[in-house]
């Protein structure tokens, strides 16, 4: 199976969690700041993603707190921070508890790793007065 029908496969089945906090993280574009879902990163696929900013959300359900899924999730942090990436990860009781929160953390983060996000034209502000002012 491609990695483009995976990920298409993922992003049909998200869990709640996960849908939950793609409703909040589509906002952040209006900021500068294009998340994707499900993406492709090597052998792996991140929850969301950040590339300007090269962060990696991820959202872990209890299945995570296992000791070999959290060595799973070591190898593959590690494997990501090899290729640039920083991974940030919240647990999906704590994203369905109040997923506000958890956006502004992430926002939070993004502002830290991408200060200067190019906003979309849309919502950029002309600085020029419009026709007849001025």
């Amino acid at each position: 199976m491609s990695a483009t029908t995976r990920a298409r496969e993922l992003r049909s089945s998200m869990s709640k969690p996960e849908v939950l906090l793609w409703t909040r993280l589509k906002v952040l574009r209006a900021l500068g700041y294009h998340m994707r879902r499900q993406t492709p990163l090597g052998p792996y696929f991140a929850d969301f993603l950040c590339k300007p900013a090269n962060l990696v959300i991820e959202i872990d359900g209890r299945q995570h707190l296992e000791p070999a899924a959290h060595q799973r999730d070591l190898a593959r942090d590690h494997h990501l921070a090899t290729l640039g990436f920083e991974t940030i990860r919240f647990h999906a009781d704590d994203v369905l508890r109040d997923p506000d929160d958890i956006c502004r953390q992430v926002l939070d983060r993004l502002r830290q790793r991408h200060p200067n996000p190019t906003r979309p034209a849309a919502s950029r502000r002309s600085t020029l007065p419009a026709s007849g002012e001025g």
